[in-house]
C-alpha cells in the first residue's frame, strides 16, 4: 500500500510539471511524423506499383497493357498528411478511380484534292486510314498508314500535289486542318489541331521566294502520346551529325534527302558551347533527377568522342537557377571528366522549398552568360562559336517572367530578331526542348523551341528513362566515319555488334588494321620469316562485308625471327610489322573504319586468340579507340577448345601477348603512310 502511495504521488508530480508549452511542443513532434499513403489502391484493367513502400514523398505508378494509358493520370505522390495526390480532368474535376483506356491515332482531316477513308476523328490501334487523289494529282506519301501502339502513324503524311503553284503542298498532320490558299510566294498558311490536340512546330508557314516554307513542319499530339525515342533520335541525329561528321561519304556524294538538319553541321575544331537546364522544381522526384542526370552524363560523355572544342554550362532551375558547371570556368566546362565529376556530386536537395519552376530565371543566367561572353568577343571567339539550349522538364513554368522574355534577349544578344519568318537563319543558335511526362504545357514548351525548315527541336517523352534512350541513340554509330569511333557494344537483330569495325582479315590465320582507305598494318610474319624472303604482294583482305586485294606488301627492314640464333634464341618478333596497299579505297561505314594512332587512355583489352597476330592493341577514350600496338604473338592459345576454363577474358595466369610499339616504328611509318595520313609533329 504505501509502494502504491509513492508511485501515484510521483505520477502525480510529473503531470503537474508538464506546461502547456511542453504539451504543445509534444503535439507538435506527433503532428511532424510521416503517414504512410495507402498501398491498397488499384486501376481498373491494370495494376498499381509503389516506391518507398507508400511512404511521404514516394510515388503510386499505374500500369496498363500494351495501347493502353492509365486515365487520367499515370503517377500519384503520398503527401505528409497519408494521401496520394488527387486525380483531376482537364476541366478540374475530381476522378476517385483511375482506368485503363485505349490509345487512339488522331486522323487524317484534311486531304486537299483527294479522298480518304474511313473518315474518323480518331481510329484504334491497328486500324489502317486509306489515301487516294484526284484526277490530275499525283499521291506523294503514303497511300495506307496503320495506327501504331504509340498513337503515331506508320509511313509517312500524304499529299495530293500538282507542282502547279510557287510552292508545294506543305501537307496536313493528321488531326490537322488548313486554311485554305494558293501556294504563292509571300502567302501563308494556317494550322489547327482538333480538340484534345496540342500544335508542336510551327502553327504559320509562308511560302518564301526560294520556294521554300519557313518554320517547322507542324504536327498535333494527344495528351497520351508521346515521341518514340527512334523518332527523336533521327530528327535531333541530323543536327548533331555535323560536328561529328557522321553523314556517310556515299550520301554526301549522292546528296540523297535524309533529313540531315544543318544546326549543328560546323567543320571540325569548330566550337561549341552547350548549355543544358535541368528541371529540379518540387514535382521531380529524386528518382526522376537521377534518370536526368544519367540521361544527360550520356549525352555529354558521346559527344566528347568527336572532334569539336566544347564547353558545358549545365544549370538546375526550381524557384531559382543554380550553376552545376559554370561555363565562364574554361578549365572544368572544357574537361568533360571535370563536368560529369561536378554533375554526379550536385546535391538534388539544394534548392530545399523553392520548389517552383522558373525557366525565365535559367534562360536568364543564360543570357548572363552570353553577354559575357560577347563582351570580349575576340579573345572568347564569339562569332565563330555556336549556341545550343537543351531544356529538360516535366512541366511549365509557374513562377517568375514569362521565359519567352528572356529568350527574346538571348536572340538578340546573338543579333538574331523576331522579324525573321522563322530561325532557319539563326546559325549560332538552336534551342531543343524535352517535355518529360503528362504534364508539360506543350503549347508553352513549343513556343521556346527552334523553329528551323525541315528541323524539330521540340519533344515530348513519356518518362526520363526514355530521355536517356534517346539520348544514348542521338548519334547513330553507323553513319560515322571519323577514325576509331566504333559501335557501342550492343548487337544488332542478328546477334552481331560490329565494335572493332577497323579489324580485317589477312591470309595464314592473321589480322589486321586499317589505317585508311588505303593501307593495312598488320604482322609481318603473316607473310614471310625475314624481310629478305620472297614476300607475296597480291593477298585478299576481308573487310566488313567486303574483300580488296592487296598491290603491294612493305615488310619492315629490320624484321627477321632468325636476327638472334646465334644467341640460341630460335624466334625472335621484333619489327614484326608490315604494311599492306590496296587495289581500291575501303569504303568507311561502321562495318569498317580506320583506327587512330596514338592515345592516352589506358584500356584493358582480352588476351588475344590464335589468328589475332597483326591485330591492334588500342587504347580507349570514351568512345574513340587509338592503336599503340600490333599484335605479334602468345604464348598461350587461349580460345583453344583444349583450354577447358580458360578464355580470352579468363586467361591462365601465365598467358602472355606480345606487341610492337607503334611509336617505336614511327618514322617508318611516315616514310609509306606520309601521302594518306596527317601525322602529328614530333615532340621534342
Amino acid at each position: 500500500m504505501y509502494v502504491k502511495l509513492i508511485l501515484w504521488i510521483l505520477l502525480f508530480i510529473c503531470v503537474q510539471k508538464v506546461s502547456p508549452q511542453d504539451y504543445e511542443y509534444e503535439k507538435e513532434i506527433y503532428d511532424d511524423q510521416p503517414l504512410n499513403c495507402s498501398t491498397r489502391e488499384s486501376i481498373k484493367g491494370g495494376h498499381v506499383t509503389y516506391s518507398q513502400g507508400g511512404l511521404e514523398g514516394s510515388v503510386l505508378t499505374y500500369h496498363c497493357s500494351l495501347g493502353q494509358y492509365p486515365f487520367p493520370v499515370s503517377q500519384r505522390v503520398c503527401s505528409a498528411d497519408g494521401e496520394w495526390s488527387a486525380m483531376r480532368l482537364v476541366s478540374g474535376r475530381l476522378v476517385s478511380q483511375a482506368t485503363c483506356k485505349d490509345i487512339l491515332c488522331p486522323a487524317q482531316l484534311q486531304l486537299d484534292h483527294g479522298d480518304f477513308w474511313p473518315r474518323e476523328q480518331w481510329l484504334r490501334v491497328g486500324e489502317t486510314q486509306s489515301f487516294s487523289c484526284q484526277e490530275g494529282f499525283t499521291l506523294y506519301g503514303s497511300a495506307q498508314r496503320n495506327c501504331t501502339v504509340s498513337g503515331g502513324w506508320t509511313g509517312t503524311t500524304p499529299v495530293c500535289d500538282n507542282h502547279a503553284d510557287d510552292c508545294d503542298d506543305p501537307r496536313i498532320p493528321p488531326g490537322a486542318q488548313r486554311s485554305a490558299g494558293r501556294f504563292y510566294r509571300g502567302e501563308k498558311v494556317t494550322y489547327w489541331c482538333q480538340a484534345g490536340l496540342d500544335l508542336l512546330g510551327s502553327a504559320e508557314r509562308v511560302c518564301m521566294s526560294n520556294r521554300e516554307w519557313s518554320g517547322s513542319t507542324p504536327r498535333c499530339q494527344g495528351p497520351n502520346t508521346f515521341d518514340s525515342p527512334s523518332d527523336v533520335a533521327e530528327a535531333m541525329a541530323g543536327s548533331l551529325a555535323g560536328i561529328m561528321d557522321v553523314v556517310s561519304p556515299e550520301s554526301k556524294r549522292q546528296n540523297k534527302s535524309i533529313n540531315f538538319g544543318r544546326s549543328f553541321r560546323v567543320a571540325e575544331g569548330s566550337r561549341m558551347n552547350i548549355y543544358i537546364l535541368l528541371d529540379t522544381s518540387g514535382s521531380i522526384t529524386k528518382d526522376a533527377f537521377d534518370k536526368s542526370r544519367e540521361a544527360t552524363i550520356a549525352l555529354i560523355a558521346k559527344l566528347d568522342s568527336y572532334e569539336v572544342q566544347l564547353k558545358f554550362h549545365v544549370l538546375s532551375f526550381a524557384s531559382e537557377a543554380i550553376d552545376i558547371v559554370d561555363i565562364t570556368e574554361s578549365e572544368i566546362s572544357g574537361s568533360i571528366d571535370d563536368v560529369i565529376w561536378n554533375l554526379m556530386e550536385f546535391n538534388y536537395n539544394i534548392h530545399g522549398r523553392k520548389t517552383g519552376t522558373n525557366l525565365y530565371a535559367a534562360l536568364h543566367r543564360v543570357n548572363e552568360l552570353i553577354s559575357f561572353f560577347k563582351e570580349n568577343s575576340a579573345t572568347n571567339h564569339f562569332n565563330e562559336t555556336q549556341n545550343i539550349i537543351i531544356i529538360e522538364t516535366d512541366g511549365y513554368s509557374n513562377t517568375g517572367t514569362k521565359p519567352q522574355i528572356a529568350l527574346a534577349r538571348i536572340r538578340n544578344m546573338l543579333g538574331y530578331f523576331d522579324t525573321s519568318q522563322d530561325h532557319t537563319d539563326e546559325t549560332m543558335l538552336d534551342v531543343y526542348v524535352f517535355g518529360i511526362g503528362k504534364q508539360v504545357k506543350k503549347d508553352q514548351l513549343n513556343a521556346l523551341a527552334s523553329k528551323k525548315r525541315d528541323e524539330q527541336h521540340v519533344f515530348i517523352l513519356k518518362d526520363y528513362e526514355t530521355l536517356g534512350e534517346v539520348f544514348n541513340s542521338i548519334i547513330s554509330d553507323k553513319s560515322v566515319t571519323m577514325c576509331g569511333v566504333a559501335q557501342e557494344d550492343i548487337p544488332e537483330k542478328d546477334g552481331t555488334a560490329y565494335n572493332k569495325p577497323w579489324h580485317v582479315t589477312v591470309p595464314t590465320f592473321c589480322s589486321g588494321s586499317i589505317v585508311s582507305q588505303n593501307w593495312v598494318l598488320t604482322a609481318a610474319h603473316c607473310f614471310a620469316r625475314a624481310s629478305t624472303d620472297k614476300i607475296p604482294q597480291q593477298v585478299q583482305i576481308k573487310h566488313g562485308d567486303g574483300m580488296v586485294v592487296s598491290t603491294k606488301v612493305i615488310v619492315h627492314p629490320m624484321y627477321n625471327i632468325r636476327a638472334l640464333q646465334h644467341r640460341n634464341v630460335s624466334e625472335f618478333y621484333d619489327y614484326d610489322v608490315a604494311l599492306v596497299r590496296v587495289n581500291k579505297s575501303i569504303p568507311l561505314s561502321w562495318k569498317a573504319r580506320f583506327l587512330c594512332s596514338g592515345g592516352s587512355l589506358g584500356y584493358q583489352d582480352a588476351i588475344t586468340c590464335k589468328g589475332d597476330s597483326g591485330g591492334s592493341l588500342f587504347l580507349r577514350k570514351r568512345n574513340r579507340y587509338f592503336q599503340v600496338g600490333v599484335v605479334t604473338w602468345g604464348i598461350e592459345d587461349v580460345c583453344s577448345t583444349a583450354q577447358g576454363m580458360y578464355s580470352s577474358d579468363r586467361p591462365p595466369p601465365d598467358a602472355r601477348d606480345f606487341h610492337i610499339d607503334l611509336f617505336k616504328i614511327m618514322p617508318w611509318l611516315k616514310q609509306h603512310l606520309g601521302g594518306d595520313i596527317q601525322f602529328l609533329p614530333d615532340i621534342i
